[in-house]
C-alpha cells in the first residue's frame, strides 16, 4: 500500500504530448502510450493510468452520465507544454500547473492547465459534462439515388 505522499508524487505528470488521437503521458517514472478516438476514451485512459500508478481512481460522483458519445468527438484535442497555448483565452494563468490541454468540440473551446493526473481527469470529466449540455445534432444528409434506387 502506498503512503499518501507516494500517491501524490505518482500523480504528477512529468511529460505529456497528445495530438491527432495519439500521445504519451509520463508519470511516476513510466511512459504510457495512448491512442484515443474521442474525449471519453481519453479521460478513461488517463484514469486507468492513474489506477495503475497509484491504485486509486476518482470518486464515481465526479463521472457524469454519458448521454451521447457522438457528442464527445473532438475537433481539436492537444496536450503538452505551455508553448501550445496560443493566448486565445487571455493570458496564461499563473501557478496552476505547467501542462496545457486544448479541447474543441463543435465550436466550443476549453483550455485546461494541470500538474497532476487527478486534476486532468476532473477537468476532462467537466468537459464531458459541458459538451453534452447542448444536444448533439447529426449533420443533415440526403439520400443518394443511384440508378433509381435509394
Amino acid at each position: 500500500m502506498c503512503s499518501p505522499e507516494e500517491i501524490a508524487s505518482r500523480r504528477l505528470v512529468e511529460f505529456i504530448a497528445l495530438d491527432k488521437g495519439r500521445g504519451e503521458i509520463w508519470a511516476a517514472g513510466t511512459i504510457q502510450r495512448i491512442q484515443i478516438d474521442d474525449l471519453l476514451d481519453f479521460v478513461q485512459a488517463v484514469e486507468m493510468i492513474m489506477l495503475k500508478l497509484t491504485g486509486k481512481v476518482l470518486n464515481p460522483s465526479f463521472r457524469p452520465l454519458i448521454k451521447s458519445r457522438a457528442g464527445l468527438a473532438y475537433d481539436v484535442l492537444q496536450a503538452g507544454g505551455a508553448d501550445l497555448y496560443d493566448g486565445g483565452q487571455g493570458p496564461a494563468p499563473q501557478g496552476v500547473g505547467h501542462w496545457y490541454l486544448r479541447c474543441e468540440i463543435d465550436g466550443n473551446r476549453w483550455d485546461v492547465w494541470f500538474a497532476r493526473l487527478d486534476e486532468l481527469i476532473k477537468a476532462l470529466y467537466n468537459i464531458v459534462e459541458e459538451a453534452q449540455a447542448d444536444p448533439y445534432l447529426r449533420p443533415i444528409s440526403a439520400p443518394v439515388r443511384l440508378n433509381g434506387h435509394a
